[in-house]
């Protein structure tokens, strides 16, 4: 499998707002069917806490590819 390009990535990102705003508005509220546990023991049971968690989560990404790139630099 091939990574993605950058341009790729970012239209990804770019599309995911409004591939959230399509979908969530009615669900923020809902009961997960099955809850999940986090590796640091965090319960996820609402669909908004499940968003709350990516959201997070994507931002340590962030910050390791941020981090990444300042030590090529």
């Amino acid at each position: 499998m091939e990574r993605p390009t950058l341009v790729e990535l970012l239209n990804l990102l770019i599309l995911q707002n409004q591939r959230l705003n399509l979908v969530l508005p009615k669900k923020l509220g809902e009961k997960s069917l099955q809850p999940y546990i986090t590796s640091t023991g965090l319960k996820l049971t609402y669909v908004d806490e499940f968003l709350s968690f990516c959201l997070y989560h994507e931002g340590m990404h962030y910050n390791a590819i941020k981090n990444i790139k300042y030590l090529l630099s």
